[in-house]
């Protein structure tokens, strides 16, 4: 979908170029016909720069999701290191406690929802 979204963009930048010459080129014709056609260009413009300044902003926020969902790994990652090291240490001590059983338990939903290296 990234990709799509800059490749329709980029289609809407040529389609707007495309667009403005077109009225540059028609422009005594159009006059005639009642269109200011400075205006339309400019109207044109700045309806191009609201879209493309949207599409940055977007791009950013999808770039701090992205950094938030590895952000996220990373934590769950440390998570399941750190609470293995306690379930071995608890198992150790104290093996048959229910506490113990459901960490293990724990531990076991985290491996299970960790990715595949």
């Amino acid at each position: 979908m990234y990709c799509d979204d800059i490749e329709r963009l980029g289609r809407l930048r040529t389609l707007a170029l495309e667009t403005e010459r077109r009225l540059r080129d028609n422009e005594s014709l159009l006059a005639a016909r009642g269109m200011d056609v400075p205006l339309e260009i400019r109207r044109l413009q700045e309806e191009l720069a609201r879209i493309e300044e949207r599409h940055r902003r977007s791009d950013a926020l999808f770039e701090q999701m992205l950094q938030s969902l590895a952000d996220l790994a990373d934590a769950r990652r440390d998570l399941y290191r750190a609470l293995g090291i306690l379930v071995s240490a608890a198992e150790k001590g104290y093996p048959e406690t229910l506490e113990v059983r459901r960490a293990r338990e724990v531990l076991e939903e985290l491996r299970r929802e960790m990715p595949r290296s």
